[in-house]
């Protein structure tokens, strides 16, 4: 079934972080959205493979996605090879999304860019006529955007998420083992005020865009604004 957005992540809480909100406020506007998770998160500090699905699951069923995937590829172990590069290009041809969504490739986790990098090249290549994978037509989605997780720089659009902030929050809280403190966990970064960083995060850019609350993307191919309904974009900052 095609649908309108498929956004990546590597872990299983990065969509949740960087464009959480928006896929909420997408999904109530009656939006198909598909997630995919390229790992199962397993070389966390905290939390378990299966525990982290779970809470994937969970976080999915609060955003009101329609589906959510895990490719289960190697936590710290993805690569750009053409197997790979083939897993990723059939959900593209097979799902004919019209926005792609995923993680800012010079982001300071390592895994993070070599996700990015992955699915950069997998979105070019699924527009290859010549590119065979399992016999489906060739398809680049109309707009592909990066998000934000950690590092936020040539930011070029904005989309409001002032009246879902709430949610985007409760489905950060679903990933407990990953953002949850009760004294029993690794103490890691993500447990040490990391969801009050991206809520800060999040007022700045709502600051800047003249909203309460935004996330920020930046286009990989030229920004159509108009994909988005002018009330919900904010526009190039």
């Amino acid at each position: 079934m095609e649908c309108d957005i498929l956004a990546f992540g590597v872990h299983p809480d990065d969509i949740e972080i960087g464009i959480g909100g928006m896929l909420i406020s997408e999904a109530q506007r009656g939006a198909h959205i598909v997630m995919v998770d390229l790992t199962l998160g397993e070389m966390a500090s905290n939390g378990t493979p299966e525990g982290r699905r779970n809470e994937s699951m969970k976080a999915a069923h609060v955003i009101g996605v329609n589906e959510r995937l895990n490719l289960e590829m190697s936590d710290r172990g993805i690569k750009t090879d053409h197997e790979s590069v083939s897993q990723i290009v059939s959900l593209i041809r097979r799902l004919r999304p019209k926005r792609l969504f995923y993680p800012y490739i010079h982001d300071r986790h390592p895994d993070h860019g070599n996700g990015a990098s992955l699915i950069r090249e997998a979105c070019w290549s699924a527009g290859l006529v010549k590119f065979d994978c399992e016999g489906l037509k060739a398809y680049r989605p109309e707009e592909v955007f990066m998000y934000y997780i950690n590092d936020v720089t040539d930011v070029s659009v904005t989309y409001d998420i002032s009246n879902v902030y709430d949610i985007k929050l409760d489905a950060l809280r679903c990933h407990a083992s990953q953002f949850g403190s009760d004294g029993s966990e690794n103490r890691t970064y993500l447990n040490s005020g990391f969801l009050e960083v991206i809520q800060a995060r999040d007022r700045y850019f709502g600051y800047l865009s003249g909203t309460l609350y935004a996330e920020c993307l930046t286009g990989v191919n030229l920004p159509r604004i108009h994909g988005f309904d002018v009330d919900k974009s904010c526009g190039i900052l």
